[in-house]
């Protein structure tokens, strides 16, 4: 059998994240009914390694198609699992990451982020029709749970809906090490959620930002803030390749901020305003030298033509906080 899973092929390619998509070297050879469960083997060394389980095939019918991939699961995907049941040890691995530091702090263009600037945004991937879709940013917020914005994407199957961390860069297929797959969905409320990861978050570039404290909802008012997103400055409203961060103010006092300001943030531009594809990302304020989350944003500017001059609306996350810091236990 030969791994097509770097082979940009449909069929194997939007399977590359759970399974090895496998091919038999000749047209006659490949797993059918009865083969579930069977090993996918290498040798190596003079020892034989297990790295997938057979668990299915395409077919025609009632038979199996041998011109087509077969898939197996992905054993080293699942390897802390896998070694935590052999042990008896079911408990989640103890992981201690310190919140809201940085540890890039400069950009290398005209306000793009450099990798992992912000080492606790996150792209939510979505799987249809073999494309993982962009539709939202989150925020890691503990090392196994992401904060993100309330979508119809999440009432369907959470097989379909992958993280993406480790990157500034959006590409159609994330590297596999950079991919969590999503296990639960907690609704904090009917505007924002919190999705847990299928395992804790061990990549040392990567790390969770800081929650506020429930007295602190009115801290940032008049405040600059910083934010980032794969939105669009160019006011054209287009995806952007690569993470870009801007500053905002908070002016909740403002005449047209005054319907919403009891449960969002108003914030205007200075440089760059917010934009198309920037749903989803942070409202983020530096306390003591640790960045912390209070808001996620939600309505941006003027739809696709982004405007300077308009406000962008951000939920105040800091209302519930109690709800998300339970969530996360």
């Amino acid at each position: 059998m030969i791994i097509k899973n770097n082979k940009s092929q449909e069929r194997c390619y939007y399977r590359r994240y759970n399974n090895y998509c496998a091919l038999g070297e000749s047209d006659d050879s490949n797993v059918c009914y009865g083969d579930s469960g069977g090993p996918l083997q290498y040798f190596k060394n003079g020892k034989w390694y297990v790295y997938g389980i057979a668990s299915f095939v395409y077919v025609n019918g009632k038979y199996c198609v041998n011109t087509l991939p077969s898939f197996y699961a992905a054993v080293p995907y699942y390897l802390d699992w896998i070694k935590r049941v052999a042990t008896g040890k079911l408990t989640q691995p103890s992981v201690k990451k310190i919140c809201g530091v940085r540890t890039q702090k400069n950009t290398v263009a005209v306000n793009i982020s450099e990798n992992n600037a912000w080492p606790w945004i996150v792209q939510v991937r979505f799987l249809s029709n073999y494309f993982l879709e962009f539709p939202l940013s989150g925020t890691l917020i503990s090392n196994q749970h992401v904060l993100t914005l309330n979508n119809k994407i999440f009432n369907g199957n959470l097989k379909n809906i992958y993280v993406a961390l480790d990157s500034n860069e959006l590409v159609r297929y994330p590297q596999p090490d950079k991919i969590y797959t999503v296990i639960s969905v907690k609704k904090i409320s009917k505007n924002f959620v919190v999705l847990k990861l299928h395992r804790p978050v061990t990549n040392p570039n990567v790390s969770p930002i800081c929650l506020p404290d429930s007295s602190q909802s009115s801290l940032i008012f008049d405040k600059q803030l910083r934010t980032a997103g794969w939105g669009s400055f160019n006011r054209t409203g287009s995806v952007s390749s690569y993470l870009k961060e801007t500053s905002l103010t908070v002016k909740n006092n403002a005449n047209e901020c005054m319907i919403y300001s009891t449960s969002s943030y108003c914030t205007f531009a200075e440089e760059t305003n917010m934009c198309i594809h920037d749903l989803g990302s942070p409202v983020m304020y530096s306390i003591d030298n640790k960045w912390t989350i209070f808001g996620i944003y939600y309505q941006l500017t003027n739809g696709k033509k982004c405007d300077m001059n308009k406000m962008a609306l951000a939920f105040n996350i800091v209302k519930n906080i109690d709800k998300i810091k339970s969530a996360i236990k």
